[in-house]
């Protein structure tokens, strides 16, 4: 294109002004308007041997960089996203845990409590180890354990006649206590991995 407009315009030069097409001195001059054009297309380009195609090519290849880009930055939200959807799950199952283990050592205490009150009191029924002894016959007389009813229940044992609920709760619930290690040491780990 420039090459075109070079060889249309009446080449002026310090010399002169010269409109004939054979003379040597328009050639000359014809010839460094060319150069100082291509010098100029260049500087342009920034490169001494690019093709002007180059230019499309480099405009496409800013496109796509542009394209990329912004398919990257909605990734990159998309993932932001998901790292506190994760987290969110995270303490939510953290928490599961944390009431499984409030529970796991209230049911802990509650069997060593039933424990200690089945070692003051004797075996019962349910223990296999209690010796085996033939039933009582009706015309016998209860032992003296069967018929001795202590005196007060126990009030976190007491259960109420119409449903079978406990009345009263524990005195202290120690479930919530941080410091509390009634559960041993491979336990705790296991629960917290």
């Amino acid at each position: 294109m420039s090459r075109d407009i070079a060889d249309r315009l009446p080449i002026e030069d310090g010399e002169g002004t010269n409109t004939d097409d054979g003379s040597a001195a328009t050639t000359a001059t014809a010839d460094n308007l060319r150069s100082r054009i291509a010098a100029v297309e260049r500087a342009c380009t920034g490169d001494t041997d690019a093709d002007l195609t180059d230019l499309a090519d480099a405009a496409e290849a800013t496109a796509e960089l542009r394209r990329a880009s912004t398919r990257l930055d909605d990734l990159e939200s998309r993932v932001a996203e998901l790292e506190s959807a994760t987290q969110a799950l995270r303490g939510y199952v953290g928490s599961i845990r944390a009431v499984n283990e409030r529970v796991e050592r209230r049911a802990d205490r509650a069997l060593a409590a039933t424990r200690e009150t089945e070692g003051r009191d004797g075996p019962t029924r349910a223990d296999p180890d209690r010796e085996s002894s033939p039933p009582d016959l009706p015309d016998q007389e209860p032992s003296t354990a069967a018929r001795e009813v202590p005196a007060e229940p126990n009030p976190s044992r007491a259960e109420s006649e119409c449903c079978g609920t406990a009345t009263q709760t524990d005195p202290i619930d120690r479930a919530d206590d941080p410091t509390d290690d009634d559960s041993p040491l491979v336990e705790r780990l296991r629960d917290a991995l």
